[in-house]
């Protein structure tokens, strides 16, 4: 299951291993990095299944957003996704 917003925008639920995926994140990475960091070697289910998912629930954004296949591509946490974080781990104390 992917992430889903409610009708609010608020509400999302994340599979266990996009929330894994999630907590990685201390600056910006690259796929092959973020790709290693969660076990998978296959990089387009990577990006089909955990990635794509993460930057539509505006989570994760790209560093060069109008180059998407550049070399270059970095992923980094948006400010939704670092308070999603943080209600997730104030939800579990």
């Amino acid at each position: 299951m992917g992430p889903r917003k409610d009708q609010e925008g608020i509400k999302i639920e994340l599979s266990s291993e996009q929330e894994k995926l999630l907590r990685l994140f201390k600056g910006e990475h690259s796929t092959s990095e973020l790709k290693e960091q969660v076990g998978r070697s296959n990089r387009v289910k990577f990006k089909e299944t955990l990635l794509k998912p993460l930057i539509e629930a505006e989570l994760v954004e790209m560093t060069e957003p109008n180059k998407p296949t550049s070399k270059n591509q970095r992923y980094r946490l948006t400010k939704a996704g670092k308070n999603f974080l943080l209600a997730s781990d104030a939800a579990e104390s």
